[in-house]
């Protein structure tokens, strides 16, 4: 599941996306307060990456498809080793942002955004005059972030 998943403080659901390293590469929920599933509809963004976070708006959900994607290798149906040591940072995928509507069985709307940045946080996401305006803050290099990953567990000598 994403890590921040998100509550609409106007009708009180909460909405959230799942996401996997097969297909189907992204599901998007919504979960009403009562904790019944009221949609679970597939969102393809074409191949594994790291959805860390989604934003919101009125009517919209916003996917946002970094490139950081997954490369695992499978040994006896397990993945070998850590998870950030299968992530890549593979910014000839660009940055990508789905876009639907709230409503069961709307489209998603695929935009490309100019540099392939990664994004782990929108701040904000709201309409205004027709269009969908995020607040994010954008790394310019995801590499970094993915090389900190893949030493996250190892085991260091002290002393």
């Amino acid at each position: 599941m994403s890590a921040h998943p998100k509550i609409d403080g106007r009708t009180g659901p909460m909405l959230i996306h799942g996401y996997f390293v097969a297909p189907p590469f992204c599901t998007f929920y919504v979960i009403e307060p009562d904790g019944t599933v009221s949609l679970a509809e597939e969102i393809d963004p074409g191949y594994p990456a790291f959805m860390h976070d989604n934003a919101i708006t009125e009517n919209h959900f916003v996917a946002i498809v970094q490139p950081i994607t997954f490369e695992i290798e499978w040994k006896d149906g397990r993945p070998v080793g850590r998870a950030g040591q299968w992530m890549t940072w593979s910014p000839d995928k660009g940055l990508r942002f789905g876009v639907r509507r709230r409503e069961a069985g709307s489209p998603v709307r695929w935009f490309d955004a100019p540099n392939p940045y990664a994004i782990f946080h929108p701040g904000n996401a709201f309409e205004k005059d027709g269009r969908i305006l995020m607040d994010a803050f954008m790394y310019r290099d995801g590499k970094t972030f993915v090389d900190a990953l893949a030493v996250m567990g190892t085991p260091v000598e002290l002393g």
